[in-house]
């Protein structure tokens, strides 16, 4: 019984981590994907949206805030792989300890999210209307979901 119990949680293990290495080095799909392909471009968007010098100005501080924080969720979750990679090899694997572990490496993925919800809203924020309707009509382009297609992703 015990067997089977640690076999079901590697292979969710196995599942879990195969998750992208690092949102902006190699973006995922759906709208955090969208804002990253856009952000490893920033010069998309100057160009695109005609950017003032003070827009670009604070673009970069966005995406440096952005790089920052995604870097760091990304260092934590590596750690976590580690260790739960040595708790799963383990000879008598702690189930709840390794369940800890995918629980705080999720919450990272959900910070990276958040992280990146947090540039768009604020990227937004500095937009003209005009530049702003073809800031939302460029991530329609690159795929994203609206905040409504997004939920019943994620439901789904």
């Amino acid at each position: 019984m015990n067997r089977k119990r640690t076999a079901l949680l590697a292979a969710a293990l196995i599942a879990l981590l195969a998750l992208p290495a690092l949102a902006l080095e190699a973006p995922t799909t759906g709208a955090t994907g969208v804002i990253a392909a856009l952000v490893n471009k920033p010069g998309i968007l100057v160009q695109v949206l005609k950017l003032t010098k003070a827009q670009t100005d604070t673009l970069k501080g966005l995406i440096q805030t952005l790089q920052t924080t995604v870097k760091a969720q990304r260092t934590a979750n590596d750690a976590l792989d580690k260790q739960i990679q040595t708790a799963l090899t383990s000879l008598a694997p702690d189930n709840c300890a390794i369940g800890k572990l995918v629980i705080t490496r999720h919450q990272n993925e959900l910070a990276i999210v958040a992280a990146f919800t947090k540039f768009d809203k604020d990227f937004s924020a500095i937009l003209t209307p005009d530049q702003l309707a073809r800031y939302q009509k460029l991530k329609n382009a690159f795929g994203h979901l609206g905040d409504k297609e997004a939920q019943e992703e994620n439901a789904g």
